[in-house]
């Protein structure tokens, strides 16, 4: 995951205020105590972290070391969307859990003084999303929707699951050819 997500960070030349999070971020952050501030302001990496300036937040979830979902905040909206391949998997509760996790986050991070103020945030499951049909390509599936995110494009055609084949050596080549 953290290889694919540096290709998209790489290519997508995106004008839009919008920043992809690596997992262990994400790890980071699910995995801190929300009722422990301390925990929160000793973590060393957490103030570097910057979200001035930034619209949105794409942050993959590993949900119970089996799948992946993508984590959309929205800075300006105050919502978290998720996107799911598999409509049976619980994510809309991982995304929860990361929306009470918000507000101590940003007392620790760099962000707008609108978007640290905000003491409620909202999980939403986005509907009409390509569906995995296989229970192997989720990874592929959440770098699929962040780069067509990032770059403005429709997650359908660009991210159905007729694709995942062509989009697997795709990545694969691009990997390839940064050696």
């Amino acid at each position: 995951m953290d290889a694919l997500s540096y290709l998209v960070l790489k290519d997508c030349k995106s004008e839009k205020p919008y920043k992809l999070m690596n997992p262990y971020f994400t790890h980071q952050v699910l995995s801190k105590d929300d009722k422990d501030e301390d925990v929160w302001f000793a973590d060393r990496c957490l103030p570097s972290v910057d979200w001035r300036g930034l619209e949105k937040v794409f942050i993959p979830i590993n949900v119970v070391g089996m799948h992946w979902v993508l984590a959309e905040i929205d800075l300006q909206s105050k919502v978290v969307r998720v996107y799911d391949s598999m409509k049976t998997s619980r994510s809309r509760l991982h995304a929860s859990k990361l929306c009470v996790r918000l507000p101590l986050l940003f007392r620790v991070i760099q962000v707008h003084p609108d978007v640290r103020e905000a003491k409620q945030w909202n999980a939403e499951a986005v509907a009409d999303v390509p569906q995995q049909e296989g229970g192997t390509v989720c990874g592929l599936m959440v770098i699929s929707y962040t780069e067509a995110l990032m770059l403005g494009l429709p997650l359908s055609p660009h991210c159905e699951y007729a694709n995942v084949a062509r989009k697997r050596w795709h990545f694969a080549l691009r990997l390839w050819n940064l050696r």
